[in-house]
């Protein structure tokens, strides 16, 4: 076998090895994902648990991810703030009309210790959303345990506009903003509880929540995962059958010239 071969060989089946290589990655993020979602699903199966009282963003860790977190207090007035304009966080196609924008409502939250946690409770098509602005409608302020979920902020994306903390409108949810324009001055942000919709709870507020399972969703989910691995497999082995045809039908040929 000539050298040049030899170089050839050397480069396809390194393309091949690299094929092969992202076809284990997609496995191993296909077991993952798995793994993740059943932690996850375990988590929210779990009774709620009480919120530290020092707890803050600045001091959470990810055992706190999906779980249930309660917490009592009162709603504060006068702190509401919205997210829009933004989709439904459920499928809204049965639903009289077609709904496909309105906003998310934020609302500060006091614990019994004084210290305070902010809550989005719900989504709202933008009609509803506008009519609750302009009421200047405020969350009851009895006594009262919430539970919800923890979650995080937004990272603010290239042509993302800035936020009108003064006319009480966020476009992207950068969390410690919120958190000053909610407390004006302090000295940790709160931690972001999100309000769910639980199956065994009616819900009479109107505001549109996300179910519990939708915590267990993902946009790369484990089947994309495992349809990526096997496109990237079958490249591999059409890779591997194409070098060894290439060359092998070179190598006949060359001796076959060779007898003649």
């Amino acid at each position: 076998m000539q050298r040049g071969q030899l170089v050839g060989i050397g480069i396809f089946s390194s393309i091949v090895a690299g094929t092969a290589g992202m076809g284990v990655w997609q496995t191993n993020r296909y077991f993952w994902k798995i793994d993740l979602i059943e932690t996850r699903r375990q988590r929210l199966l779990e009774a709620p648990i009480a919120l530290a009282p020092d707890a803050c963003v600045e001091n959470a860790n990810a055992e706190l991810e999906h779980r249930q977190l309660a917490v009592k207090g009162h709603f504060v007035p006068g702190k509401t703030f919205y997210l829009y304009p933004r989709s439904p966080p459920i499928d809204m196609s049965e639903s009289k009309g077609k709904v496909t924008s309105g906003g998310f409502i934020y609302d500060l939250f006091e614990r019994d210790n004084g210290t305070a946690v902010i809550v989005n409770r719900g989504w709202l098509p933008k009609d509803k959303m506008e009519e609750h602005m302009a009421a200047n409608v405020s969350p009851s302020q009895e006594d009262q345990q919430l539970v919800g979920v923890m979650v995080h902020g937004e990272e603010e994306k290239t042509f993302s506009p800035p936020n009108e903390p003064s006319k009480r409108h966020f476009f992207w949810l950068n969390l410690p903003e919120l958190a000053q324009a909610m407390m004006v001055k302090t000295d940790y942000t709160p931690i972001l509880l999100e309000e769910f919709n639980d199956q065994n709870v009616k819900n009479t507020s109107g505001l549109v929540k996300k179910h519990k399972d939708q915590y267990l969703e993902f946009y790369m989910t484990p089947w994309k995962h495992a349809m990526y691995a096997g496109i990237w497999y079958s490249l591999a082995l059409i890779g591997t059958g194409m070098i060894f045809y290439r060359f092998k039908s070179s190598n006949l040929a060359k001796k076959a010239a060779k007898k003649l």
